[in-house]
């Protein structure tokens, strides 16, 4: 796997875990706090820019797991281990979202 690889995966989980850390801390903050309607608007646009930065590295990601892949290489099963279900049999499954 070839570094930019493994530093966009790196980057995406870390930003993934900061956007859902800072949404949680926020929304109560925000309802506490009684904001104007320019901190929300200003407050809106960082999450639509931070959304969309994500984004951007999910087709980074996607691009050089595909690349990676016409390549033979193989991929880190640490990787795989945070999106896939393991049973005690062996079997695998996607993890599901409730």
């Amino acid at each position: 796997m070839n570094r930019l690889l493994r530093w966009v995966l790196r980057l995406d989980q870390a930003g993934s875990a900061a956007f859902i850390v800072v949404a949680l801390a926020a929304v109560p903050a925000l309802v506490l706090v009684g904001p104007t309607p320019v901190v929300l608007w200003v407050l809106g646009v960082g999450v639509i820019l931070y959304a969309a930065a994500l984004a951007a590295l999910g087709v980074l990601m996607a691009w050089g797991l595909s690349r990676s892949a016409i390549r033979g290489q193989t991929v880190s099963s640490r990787l795989w281990k945070s999106i896939l279900l393991f049973s005690d049999d062996g079997h695998v499954e996607w993890r599901r979202r409730t």
